[in-house]
């Protein structure tokens, strides 16, 4: 598999969710998708990623990878410093539109680097971020964030805690984003 990866340069979608590769599966993965420009959308949901070490992977990708523009890493268990780390690096990309970072177990500090890293962003379509309990905190931050974007049309924030004292900051971000 990893030959075709290597030698096709036109691959722009790639799907590998669901499969058990593990940490050192989609390094390898990753490692043959360094450099393919044409490379636009990359789904590796479930693939059982777990710690620092993966996410390093995955950020090199992030800066390597030109012009990757949907990113799908749900249900991996990239923690709390894994998504701080990840959005440290989207915080420098410019291709990167939309992801699906659902139950990757972010918690309220993960929610807070996203929101710096969307703040610095100009352009955003889809925001995945349900199931990590990231509490009011934590939401409130990604919907100021998002507040002054009109370009996002998709955000789903279900299952993270979080209560009406949102509602100001929801108020706000779908006020500002008549796409939402």
């Amino acid at each position: 598999m990893s030959d075709g990866l290597l030698t096709n340069q036109s691959l722009m979608s790639i799907n590998f969710a669901g499969n058990p590769f593990g940490n050192c599966g989609v390094k390898f993965l990753l490692n043959a998708l360094k450099g393919k420009t044409a490379l636009r959308y990359l789904d590796i949901s479930d693939c059982g990623i777990a710690g620092l070490d993966a996410v390093e992977d995955i950020c090199e990708l992030i800066e390597l990878g030109g012009n990757l523009q949907i990113l799908q890493l749900d249900d991996n268990k990239l923690g709390r410093q894994g998504v701080i780390q990840l959005c440290t690096r989207l915080e420098r990309n410019t291709a990167i539109h939309s992801i699906n970072l659902d139950r990757t177990n972010m918690a309220r500090e993960g929610a807070l680097a996203l929101a710096i890293a969307l703040k610095k962003k100009s352009y955003w379509l889809s925001l995945s971020i349900a199931g990590n309990k990231i509490g009011n905190d934590g939401i409130k931050n990604v919907l100021t964030a998002i507040a002054g974007m009109t370009t996002v049309n998709e955000l789903d924030l279900s299952d993270n805690d979080i209560t009406s004292v949102c509602e100001e900051a929801l108020y706000r971000a779908l006020k500002s984003n008549p796409d939402l």
